[in-house]
């Protein structure tokens, strides 16, 4: 079953090249470190951090950047997607820059592709589960989370974020799904439902304990 989906907010249909790729989390995104959760702002290099792919990583870098830096009001392709607490496996509402990936599960993505675990940008979900487009109430800065490879890390609970080695680029080892392909997998997920608790993290951790490597 298809869930209702309406074109990505505002704008032209392809994005202001011009536009900065900022990625990167929020003020008040939650990372997952032995330590337990601490606020994305709050990291610093070294400071270990719980990866999807291979266990705990340290921090190469932390970049500050804003979300849009221009003269005037904030365009809007660059407005923060708003996520209602609970739709992505987080524990608390969140707002994500536009050009975030996501790693989400699906039965859809597994059955075109060949693994369950999809990468898409965040606004390939801009308009279901309540997830929405919202305009800045003021700057907005990001951090970006550099480690010596790309790394996907869980943030505000079981939401499965990518972290670029080079902000605005994509791993060859992670197929990020784009367009048609990114909006038909994102509303499987939709359909579907998010997983709830820790399902990731056990899913996770048991493809590493069997040997599985990601394509």
């Amino acid at each position: 079953m298809l869930v209702p989906w309406k074109r990505p907010f505002g704008g032209p249909k392809k994005p202001d090249k011009a536009l900065p790729r900022a990625g990167g989390l929020t003020k008040g995104a939650f990372v997952a470190t032995p330590d337990g959760w601490c606020p994305a702002e709050n990291l610093v290099p070294g400071t270990l951090v719980l990866t999807f792919d291979d266990g705990l990583k340290r921090l190469r870098e932390l970049r500050r950047q804003g979300i849009w830096t221009g003269k005037g009001p904030f365009p809007e392709l660059t407005w923060p997607l708003d996520v209602p607490r609970g739709v992505l496996g987080n524990r608390s509402a969140m707002l994500l820059p536009p050009d975030l990936n996501l790693l989400i599960e699906s039965d859809l993505a597994e059955e075109l592709y060949g693994d369950p675990f999809a990468l898409i940008p965040i606004k390939a979900l801009d308009g279901v589960l309540g997830i929405e487009r919202t305009p800045p109430n003021g700057p907005q800065e990001v951090v970006n989370l550099i480690f010596d490879a790309d790394q996907v890390i869980f943030v505000n609970g079981s939401s499965l974020v990518h972290c670029p080695l080079v902000p605005g680029q994509t791993d060859e080892g992670y197929n990020l799904l784009r367009g048609k392909a990114a909006r038909e997998v994102a509303q499987d997920f939709a359909a579907n439902g998010a997983p709830s608790g820790d399902a990731p993290i056990l899913s996770a951790q048991a493809a590493r304990a069997a040997g599985a490597k990601r394509p």
